[in-house]
């Protein structure tokens, strides 16, 4: 984990201020050119500089901005090749959060503030989130993820394991009726039972474990891919679910 990964801070609150200031860089216009006659340079002479043009480009100093006015970094590439990402469709969203709901949430907002255990790079492979590292127990029916330290919520807290404990059991809490519990409830131990209400909540095979870093997530049988479903384990804060009862909060920039 880069030192950077270690800092990051779950910080929605201004994405949700100003978040349509966050769009990024737009698509250039094709760069139009004007029909110049064309004259032959004798042999041997080089080509003569437009009229009050320098011979050669000298940089200016001056540092170009994106169309929405945003200073380009000193890497950026070439605005031709720079392109607009969509956030989403438009549509009538009830949260931002993968654990309030799924299907009534924009999808691609979640990225930009939230950071789930695993994460698939641009091969499909499997590789660190929130979770520097992550093992199977020797008989295959637990997993254990060892969080980063140093992750921050924007209300100063640390994220621990606490967090993804509070948060699965929220999914699995019947009054919250999660849309996607389906996905959690073949693999998870109770996860099925617990949303049914036929256990309590503090029998959902998810806890902590040696550690306040440490997640452990118990299976019904050997599930080799638990990783890989840890794409949609973005939590929740612990204290903001006891404060506030749901995950709403989180969408709210005077409680988020």
């Amino acid at each position: 984990m880069t030192e950077s990964q270690q800092k990051h801070r779950m910080n929605r609150r201004r994405f949700l201020i100003g978040s349509g200031a966050l769009l990024g860089a737009a698509v250039a216009s094709p760069l139009l050119g004007g029909c110049v006659p064309v004259t032959e340079t004798p042999a041997g002479e080089p080509p003569a500089a437009p009229a009050g043009e320098p011979g050669a480009a000298e940089p200016t100093g001056a540092q170009e901005v994106s169309d929405f006015g945003v200073p380009y970094p000193e890497d950026a590439a070439p605005k031709e090749h720079q392109y607009i990402v969509r956030l989403q469709e438009a549509g009538s969203f009830a949260s931002m959060d993968l654990a309030e709901n799924l299907y009534s949430r924009p999808g691609a907002v979640n990225d930009f503030f939230s950071e789930p255990l695993a994460r698939l790079d641009n091969n499909l492979n499997v590789v660190p989130g929130m979770a520097q590292s992550w093992e199977v127990a020797d008989d295959g029916l637990s997993w254990t993820f060892h969080l980063t330290p140093g992750l921050m919520w924007s209300d100063g807290n640390e994220v621990t394991a606490e967090d993804f404990v509070a948060t699965f059991r929220y999914m699995a809490d019947p009054d919250h009726a999660y849309d996607f519990i389906w996905y959690w409830q073949a693999a998870i131990k109770n996860m099925a039972e617990c949303a049914a209400g036929e256990l309590p909540l503090e029998e959902l095979g998810v806890r902590v474990g040696e550690t306040p870093y440490d997640v452990v997530f118990e299976t019904y049988a050997p599930t080799p891919y638990l990783p890989g479903m840890m794409v949609y384990s973005c939590p929740l804060s612990k204290a903001g679910l006891e404060q506030y009862g749901s995950g709403i909060y989180n969408t709210n920039p005077e409680t988020c």
